[in-house]
């Protein structure tokens, strides 16, 4: 590869056409990184506009009170995801998401941007999470109705 900060396959000239929905014409692996029907130039940056944390799973009463905590604030949500893993979702815009939707630092990124792949986004991929819980009522249902008879 000619740029060794680059990761195997990763050709921002590339990447940056195809989300502005340009042909390229350069032969790349990148294109791989954007299947048949799924690219960036017709998504609202749906990946930059939340960050998500792995929480651990409570196992007794008393560990659901700091989730609690969290639901009760705005623009953040925990949920349960398809392997039972709980994650805290924070809702807020990256501050470098441009009004065309587009990184405004593309190329300086942060690496978990640069590995961040649309066979993840929730622009393309239907995502089933078990269980979210975006306020107080919704936890104490779970509590109440399901969990405790787990």
């Amino acid at each position: 590869m000619e740029n060794e900060n680059l990761m195997e396959g990763e050709c921002p000239e590339c990447e940056k056409h195809l989300m502005e929905n340009y042909e390229c014409g350069k032969e790349t692996t990148s294109r791989s990184m954007f299947p048949a029907g799924k690219d960036c130039s017709s998504c609202n940056g749906a990946c930059c506009r939340y960050v998500i944390v792995e929480i651990d799973k409570p196992e007794k009463l008393e560990d659901f009170e700091e989730i609690k905590w969290y639901v009760s604030h705005k623009n953040i949500n925990v949920f349960v995801d398809e392997e039972d893993d709980w994650d805290i979702e924070f809702i807020t815009p990256c501050e470098f998401l441009g009004e065309n939707n587009l990184c405004q630092i593309y190329e300086k990124r942060p690496k978990i941007c640069r590995e961040f792949s649309v066979n993840d986004c929730p622009h393309h991929n239907e995502y089933i999470e078990k269980h979210t819980f975006t306020n107080l009522e919704e936890l104490e249902n779970f509590i109440k109705n399901v969990w405790k008879k787990i």
